[in-house]
């Protein structure tokens, strides 16, 4: 992937993170489908937003914990 893309990548992923952000405050009683009907999106691709999302913070949080070694017990 060159740089580009990845920039591209980031900024998407960071703009999608922003809104799963918003809808998790969405107000009290208001559904995931009320929240995308408003923001103007379906629910299959904030359902598909939050899978990506969530599969590159924990692509991050690999990369940032130490592989602990296996002791035998």
């Amino acid at each position: 992937m060159n740089s580009t893309t990845m920039v591209a990548t980031q900024f998407r992923l960071q703009e999608w993170a922003a809104q799963i952000q918003k809808c998790n405050n969405r107000p009290h009683g208001m559904t995931v489908d009320e929240w995308c009907s408003n923001y103007g999106i379906t629910k299959a691709n904030y359902y598909y937003r939050l899978k990506r999302v969530r599969a590159a913070y924990l692509a991050g949080v690999s990369k940032e914990i130490p592989e602990a070694p296996v002791v035998p017990v």
